[in-house]
């Protein structure tokens, strides 16, 4: 595949991923979505959309995948504020409040998914999560050694 197709490639499923966190709103979760209406929201023929997922259970795993992600950078950040000064529970509280404000639809489907019909949600959102505690967990136990030394 040449440069050029791999980048358009890469932009097409940017979109399908995009769309599908733009149409997760307070009313609809993603198990609501159909797959015609992201490939419409993304600008794609509904065929086109196998190209980059083989269904949508495939295009939400990696939205909870890309959630987690985004949710251990922000705790990443926060361990940088702890580290110069910061408290840990004030400073992760507030990291994570900025997380649910900055990213909305990204808690929405990480908080439906989490009790949803689907098994490899449930546990992918589960393992997301059990990143997330562990981490702050991490951050609170380097605090305290810190403070004690």
């Amino acid at each position: 595949m040449t440069g050029i197709r791999a980048q358009q490639k890469e932009r097409t499923r940017r979109s399908l991923i995009n769309a599908s966190f733009r149409l997760v709103t307070a009313e609809r979760s993603y198990s609501n979505l159909s797959l015609r209406e992201v490939a419409r929201e993304a600008g794609i023929a509904p065929t086109s959309f196998y190209r980059h997922f083989c269904d949508m259970e495939e295009l939400g795993l990696t939205m909870v995948d890309e959630g987690g992600l985004t949710l251990r950078q922000l705790m990443r950040q926060a361990r940088q504020r702890i580290e110069t000064g910061g408290s840990v529970i004030k400073t992760s509280v507030e990291t994570f409040m900025e997380f649910v404000e900055q990213n909305p639809n990204i808690f929405r489907v990480l908080l439906r998914e989490r009790s949803g019909t689907s098994a490899a949600f449930r546990a992918a959102v589960s393992r997301e999560l059990h990143h997330f505690s562990h981490e702050l967990t991490d951050y609170v136990e380097l605090s305290t050694k810190l403070s004690r030394d």
